[in-house]
């Protein structure tokens, strides 16, 4: 019994120093200082240029003055460098709803010693109108100009060199889109890294690659200082709504790489997202990613690009291995824990009751896990992502799964053999893994690397005496703790604790591996220990601050004005409870109401007040078109108060077929989410003070009536008290603070 506690004591010990080591290699590097040399990257130059480029700590979104401004500073910078430039300027709209802008593009260009094959480099300069965007994506710009300094002092390549800086990511990636699908310089591409932000901190990581990889991931592993990656991203992007520019490139069958960083994310799509937030290792990190694969690539033979390699980051080094050796890893796996189950003389009942009890320590741990923070929701009356103290919601997290997990081993300490624990717990394991190179296969490296290593030490262990036999367990905590606690901290950053069901299954399948490593110990005190820092942790994150001016609750202040009837209410939107303050400046009612013409979708909360005077939007008909079964209608569209964007809603019986814009013919699409889901729409943003000719194609001749509406960032006189009353501890985000005035329009 001595001998199993102190194994069980070094095996957390040895987990906080791997844990530990791991975790500083997943940090952005130091920064490298303004004075140092010509060639070298410095973050600190990409950052002093950054704030110029910023300057005015304004929003830009696309059409926006502000944008414009930003635009010509990138293009100052350029003529600096002396790298030419073209603009690109043309309607493009989005891939899966008819989001639509007149985007303006600079792409510039570095001379190879051949004129195809360019290596892209791209980032987005427009921000959302409610954001700085320091980090989404100025770091990325910042990042990009700082390398094509060096790259040009470096040029010529064998390969020339693209940098694409696209406008309107934020509105549905159409920069990317009017780039990809209508610039000839788009064929020309062989390779393309896109880099993104997420927030004002973290480490800039591969978040997903497109095509042929190998060349691309051995060209990073070698040049980065600090590579981080995850090939499992790669499946879990293809299974979220999230998107970059990349996105568009990699429909165009453009292989690449997409960097991007996550930290501090309550950052993301708020004025918080300033130069003076953002860390200015991030910039680094960006650097050091993009401008050594860039030199490579640049002089590389792209006629070899090898084949798809999964991988994962463990202590600052990218393990890697092609896909299609899942398969036989796998299968080496499997012959040799059945060597170890042989030789150890593991009883089939007892690995079979063993598998269940891992089944049991990973579904009891991220139970306990979830239950705490359920209970945490209640005390609080919410659960905030990334709530102003986060310590105690850290600690819960932490002694709740361990509870979880202690609970059921201290249970099968009493009838399990230590060996067939062992054997039953990396079966799991193994079983885990052959679902992801089946189902997931750019994910299986996370578990099938770890549970590889096991399995072959146990079956090295079956040859030593019974005595060394748990401790020569010891170095599959190596990988384990890579793979499983490695990423806790990165996924709580990015994903925030509303999902805390995306962190708890690798808490889980770390509790569920060291259970052999604690068989034998007598777990009472570490059970009654781990549930008083639970409930401790709990009651310190239920009673802890919410909200600081770091971190604020995201909260936005809707108005809304019916132009043909004269009505008008305001909405607040939130994902959390309402500030009481807010609630009781006005009339507001929690019932669910329909408010907007032509819907029956409802709102709340929602708030009736006095309308103020505001200038419906103005569609004018131009010119119409008939046939038997169609017609073709030319409308002019105008903002008389100049409105940042412009929308129209169609219903189903006007067919849709087809609209244009300046000439330019796009496929009409379906409102998938919002009160008008089910409608067809056009929605042109960054219109402000122009019009905007639009062409219907209706494969309908009957009567329509549709809803028009602009939309401003600019809230009435009562609006602007909310802000006041929302401050210092609430900020607007992603599209924000917003004013609807809303008409019904026949034709």
């Amino acid at each position: 019994m001595p001998a199993n506690r102190n194994i069980a004591l070094l095996t957390f010990v040895v987990t906080l120093i791997l844990y530990f080591i791991n975790h500083y290699t997943l940090q952005p590097p130091s920064v490298v200082p303004a004075s140092a040399g010509e060639l070298q990257f410095s973050g600190e130059r990409g950052h002093r240029l950054l704030a110029t480029l910023l300057a005015g700590d304004k929003p830009h979104p696309v059409g926006s003055a502000q944008n414009k401004l930003v635009k010509q500073r990138i293009m100052q910078r350029l003529d600096e460098l002396a790298i030419s430039y073209t603009e690109q300027r043309t309607w493009a709209c989005a891939e899966r709803v008819n989001s639509c802008a007149l985007v303006e593009n600079i792409i510039a260009t570095i001379d190879g010693q051949q004129d195809h094959n360019y290596i892209a480099l791209m980032a987005h300069y427009d921000s959302t109108p409610m954001a700085i965007g320091a980090g989404d994506d100025g770091a990325g710009v910042a990042a990009l100009l700082e390398s094509a300094r060096i790259l040009k002092a470096q040029a010529p390549f064998q390969q020339p060199i693209l940098l694409l800086f696209t406008d309107a990511e934020e509105v549905g990636l159409l920069g990317a889109e009017g780039f990809f699908q209508q610039h000839p310089l788009a064929k020309k591409i062989g390779f393309l890294l896109n880099v993104e932000g997420s927030g004002t901190s973290g480490p800039s990581l591969v978040l997903r690659t497109q095509g042929p990889n190998e060349t691309l991931i051995d060209l990073f592993a070698a040049s980065a200082s600090r590579p981080v990656g995850f090939s499992m991203n790669t499946e879990i992007f293809k299974r979220m709504p999230n998107d970059t520019d990349f996105s568009v490139a990699q429909r165009a069958g453009i292989a690449g790489i997409d960097f991007a960083f996550a930290g501090e994310r309550n950052h993301y799509h708020t004025l918080n997202d300033s130069v003076e937030n953002l860390d200015v290792r991030v910039i680094q990190h960006h650097g050091d990613n993009i401008l050594g694969l860039t030199q490579g690539l640049a002089n590389a033979d792209l006629q070899q690009l090898g084949g798809t390699l999964v991988y994962m980051t463990a202590y600052g080094q990218l393990i890697a291995w092609s896909q299609l050796n899942n398969v036989y890893l796998l299968l080496l796996a499997a012959v040799a824990l059945g060597l170890a189950a042989y030789r150890l003389q593991a009883r089939v009942p007892g690995v079979l009751l063993a598998l269940v009890v891992a089944v049991a320590i990973v579904l009891l741990s991220a139970a306990a896990g979830f239950a705490a923070f359920e209970l945490i929701g209640v005390i609080q009356g919410s659960v905030v992502s990334w709530p102003a103290a986060p310590v105690g919601h850290r600690v819960a997290l932490l002694f709740s799964t361990m509870l979880g997990a202690l609970c059921v081993a201290a249970i099968s300490n009493r009838w399990l053999a230590w060996v067939d624990l062992t054997i039953g717990v990396w079966l799991l394991w193994l079983l885990l893994s052959t679902a992801l190179v089946i189902y997931m296969p750019a994910a299986a490296i996370q578990l099938l690397a770890a549970t590889l290593l096991a399995t072959v030490l146990i079956a090295l262990l079956s040859f030593a005496p019974e005595r060394f036999r748990r401790i020569l367990l010891l170095p599959s905590l190596l990988l384990i703790v890579p793979s499983t606690l490695g990423v806790v901290l990165l996924l709580e950053q990015s994903q925030g604790y509303r999902l805390v069901v995306a962190v708890l299954p690798f808490l889980a399948l770390y509790m569920c591996a060291v259970a052999p490593l604690i068989h034998g110990v007598k777990l009472k005190l570490p059970i009654i220990g781990s549930a008083a820092i639970m409930l401790l942790a709990i009651v310190t994150a239920g009673t802890s601050v919410l909200y600081s001016d770091w971190r604020p609750q995201t909260l936005n202040i809707k108005y809304y004005q019916n132009t043909d009837d004269n009505t008008a209410f305001y909405h607040l939107e939130s994902a959390n409870p309402l500030p009481a303050t807010m609630m009781s400046s006005m009339d507001f009612s929690i019932e669910p109401k329909a408010l907007l013409p032509a819907t029956s979708a409802t709102m709340t909360p929602s708030a009736a007040v006095t309308p103020v005077d505001i200038a419906a939007p103005v569609m004018t008909l131009l010119t119409e078109q008939h046939s038997a079964s169609s017609r073709t209608l030319l409308f002019q569209l105008l903002s008389p108060r100049a409105a940042s964007a412009i929308a129209l809603v169609l219903p189903l019986s006007a067919k849709l077929d087809r609209f244009s814009l300046d000439g330019r013919e796009f496929a009409a699409k379906l409102i998938t989410r919002g009160p008008y889901s089910g409608h067809y729409g056009v929605f042109l943003n960054g219109v402000f003070d122009r019009s905007v000719q639009l062409q219907l194609q209706l494969a309908s001749t009957e009567p329509v009536t549709a809803v028009i509406y602009d939309v401003s960032t600019e809230l009435p006189a009562e609006g602007a008290k909310l802000q006041q009353l929302r401050a210092p501890l609430g900020i607007a985000v992603h599209r924000g603070d917003r004013a609807f005035a809303v008409k019904q329009v026949s034709f």
